[in-house]
């Protein structure tokens, strides 16, 4: 992975026509604790995504990531992966949840929004895969502490599709973080970093929720200083 100044993002580092989708016969990962640890401990994994459904085990349509350096409190590189949602459909695929419920509600968002969301061209193979790089460069999964808007959401949703496809989870259980609680608890609304009309784009919505953890670090700094 090469490393991003802060406030960009970029695709998943393959082209769809060098690295095509995989379902039926897809490698399985496996993970360690000790694999590739090349980073520190002072990284946050902040995962923002779109989906088509409420609880673990949603068809995932869009997964952003943004990376917070506790060290210098800025976000140091974000990701943004879109899947193809026809791949969840192919012959012998693991099944993945579609509620009619959420379908309804992406029928009244915006159009660039729902374009982000459904037009990808990725296996979700391929995007974990991806995931599971990002996380072993950055620091590996005893070192990944990842936080998600909302404690039964993104994470569960993202560790749920690790475990349906038959790969490793990349973090450990007691790493995982709720952004919303904590902002809540600290007063911090992470909305006022997100662009306007850039709403349910997992990617600027990772970014506005990195950017509010970083106010929400230096609150909690300056109470511990006194």
């Amino acid at each position: 992975m090469h490393h991003r100044r802060r406030n960009q993002h970029h695709r998943p580092r393959h082209s769809p026509h060098r690295h095509p989708r995989r379902s039926r016969h897809h490698h399985r990962r496996r993970v360690t604790p000790a694999a590739a640890c090349r980073g520190t401990p002072d990284m946050d994994f902040v995962f923002d995504i779109e989906t088509l459904g409420t609880k673990p085990g949603a068809a995932i349509l869009t997964v952003g990531l943004a990376l917070v350096s506790r060290a210098s409190a800025k976000v140091i590189a974000s990701y943004y992966w879109q899947v193809d949602p026809k791949t969840y459909d192919e012959p012998n695929h693991p099944s993945f949840d579609k509620e009619c419920s959420t379908i309804a509600w992406w029928a009244q968002q915006s159009e660039e929004a729902t374009k982000e969301a459904f037009g990808g061209e990725y296996a979700i193979e391929q995007v974990l895969d991806e995931i599971i790089d990002v996380i072993m460069f950055y620091g590996g999964v005893d070192k990944a502490v990842v936080w998600g808007n909302g404690a039964t959401f993104d994470v569960s949703i993202l560790e749920e599709a690790f475990r349906r496809l038959g790969q490793d989870v990349p973090w450990e259980f007691y790493n995982v973080r709720c952004l919303r609680t904590l902002c809540s608890e600290m007063g911090v609304d992470w909305k006022r970093h997100l662009q306007k009309h850039r709403a349910h784009i997992a990617v600027e919505d990772a970014k506005a929720e990195a950017r509010g953890l970083i106010v929400c670090l230096e609150k909690l700094r300056r109470m511990k200083n006194g």
